[in-house]
């Protein structure tokens, strides 16, 4: 809910906003972007080689 004010309140005061302070709200927001998406790159990842590793493992494993 925090997130969704944050928005919203920037969206309504963009206009009256000085250019400097418009370019701070920018920055956070790009950098806030580049953080969620190599979060979500490393879990992909991971759930992809414990994938590989777990097909490897019963692959590899001799039958009695």
């Amino acid at each position: 809910a925090g997130v969704l004010s944050f928005v919203v309140g920037t969206m309504r005061y963009w206009s009256s906003m000085d250019e400097k302070l418009r370019v701070v709200v920018l920055g956070f927001a790009l950098v806030a972007l580049v953080w969620l998406g190599i979060k979500k790159f490393k879990e992909y990842t991971r759930k992809k080689v414990l994938q590989a590793d777990r097909k490897s493992k019963v692959l590899s494993c001799p039958k009695s």
